[in-house]
Formats: C-alpha cells, structure tokens, sequence
C-alpha cells in the first residue's frame, strides 16, 4: 500500500481495514515536504491547524496519537534493530585523536539544541560551535560546516534527554557518511543504543575501506564495564570500587551519570541507605532528570 505524504485519513482507514494490532514508524520524510508537495488532506489539515510550534516532536507526536487512538499501538522506531544501534566500544581499527574535552563539548551542545527541538546534531571544533542542525536536516549541516576548510571537526549525533522513540529516532548511513568525508569531517560521536546505523555490518565495512575508527574513552567505558559485571554478580563492594574510580577520575566523560546511578543502586543493595541517599542527591543535583548514557565515536578520514 502506498500513500502520499499527508494522507493521514487514508492510512488510519487503511490500518483499520488490514486489522493492524502495531505500526512502526520508518524511513525519511524530507523537512521541505512540510512547505511543498505536502497535499494533506482533511484530517491532517486539522491536525496541522492545531499544531502551533511545528517540529518533528510535535508533527509526528500528533500523527503517532491519531494512530494509536485508532485502536493501534506505535512501537519504538528501534524494535528488531537491537543490532543496528551504535554500539559501545571499538567497532573498526584505529584511535581517536580528538581532545576528549572537545568531544565532551560537543555533546553538551548537541544535547542542548535537542532539548529545544532544534535537531539532533552538532559540529564543533575545539571549542566552537561550527554549525547546529536544523529542520534543513544532518546533511546539509554537515556541508555547512565543511565549507569551513578546516581541521578537528566533531559531528555529534544524540537524541533528547526524553526522546519519544515511537520516532524521529536518529540514524546514521552510509549517505551520511560519505557526507562527513566530503565535507572534510574527521570524528562522528554516536549516542550508543539510541542511534540507528542503516545496514551496520555494510557501513562498517565501508568505514574500513575508508579506515574510520569506531572507538569510546577506554578508560572510563572498561571501568564501567567491569563494574556491571560485578553488580550483575552481586559483588557489590567490588562493583562500587569501579563506578566510585569512574566518578572521582573521569568527571568529564560522559559515564558519570550511569556510575552514579549504579552507585546508589549498589550501596542499597548493601543496605548503606545513607550513601545511597547522598549519592542520588549528587546524581539529581548534578544531572537533573538525566538518563545514563553512553556515546560511541567515530574516526574517519580518506586514505
């Protein structure tokens, strides 16, 4: 079945008439369909009218809630994808030679820009914002701050700290790809488990031939790693030693959040409930209502 962009009376009737119990939200609709070529019809003119701040939060937001009121559930954008998400750790050959403060400034901005439903990317470059993506879309961000001409650029691809992932889900390809190398862009960083990566084992392959590197902070990414493995094993003192090296060596990473999570989590299980208490105060002070999250990050450059 194929619809035009804006028929959204057509697909409720059409998913009613298949007897569809789910949907899930996939593929790209182009920004500029929204001012040409939309032709909505009657319900989503409606829909559109209601809507005073046009974005993709609350355009897809409102199309998800017509659909699921018509009796079908939306699904997370990510369902059977589990092995397509940006993963943790090295996933191709090679080193990241970016500062880590730098990359730790890009996703500070690129997570800003996300809470105000600007877009989900960034270009930074030694401290400086080159370019913040737009309803233009990643592309033509990056083409922008390739024109300019210079060295140390960052692209950083991250989702909203409360991201409804029923859609607008992130994704990187190999379009995208090819796009950062064009445009002389050396490091990606991928928010790990929320970004989709189109095709993985065909974009790494491609990111080989093209020796990008797949790499996170070691240090800080091992430590935690270790440290789940304890919890997970209910040697609590053992995993409480890991995620405490992780908060007090490495306070600009981005594992913070999650170690101090699983800090509390761990110092409850040993019913030290006045530690749990204070490091939770630490966690919420310091990172009000923030998920823990982790980011992979990305080499590339021509041969």
């Amino acid at each position: 079945l194929q619809l035009k962009v804006g028929q959204l009376g057509m697909l409720l009737k059409s998913l009613n008439y298949l007897g569809c119990k789910y949907a899930v939200m996939a593929g790209q609709i182009t920004p500029k369909r929204l001012f040409n070529g939309l032709q909505p019809d009657l319900k989503a003119l409606a829909i559109l009218n209601n809507i005073k701040i046009k974005n993709a939060e609350t355009i897809f937001g409102a199309i998800a809630a017509e659909i699921e009121a018509s009796g079908v559930e939306m699904l997370d954008a990510r369902s059977l994808l589990d092995d397509q998400l940006a993963s943790e750790g090295l996933m191709t050959p090679g080193k990241i030679k970016v500062s880590k403060e730098f990359i730790e400034h890009g996703i500070k901005v690129a997570k800003g820009i996300t809470e105000l439903d600007i877009g989900q990317g960034a270009v930074v470059r030694k401290g400086t914002v080159l370019a913040v993506e737009a309803y233009e879309g990643t592309d033509l961000m990056l083409k922008r701050a390739g024109s300019f001409k210079t060295d140390g650029l960052i692209f950083v691809k991250t989702v909203k700290r409360k991201q409804n992932y029923r859609f607008d889900v992130p994704v990187f390809g190999e379009r995208t790809l090819e796009v950062m190398l064009e445009s002389g862009i050396q490091t990606a960083v991928l928010e790990v488990g929320r970004v989709i990566m189109l095709d993985k084992m065909k974009l790494l392959k491609r990111a080989a031939k093209l020796k990008i590197d797949l790499t996170q902070d070691h240090l800080a990414g091992k430590e935690m790693e270790i440290g789940r493995y304890y919890e997970n094993q209910g040697q609590y003192l053992a995993a409480i030693n890991r995620f405490r090296s992780v908060v007090d060596k490495f306070q600009t990473t981005t594992h913070v959040p999650e170690a101090l999570h699983r800090l509390t989590e761990s110092y409850l299980a040993l019913g030290l409930v006045d530690q749990a208490n204070k490091t939770a105060a630490v966690l919420g002070y310091n990172f009000p209502g923030t998920e823990s999250v982790s980011y992979t990050h990305l080499r590339a450059h021509e041969t």
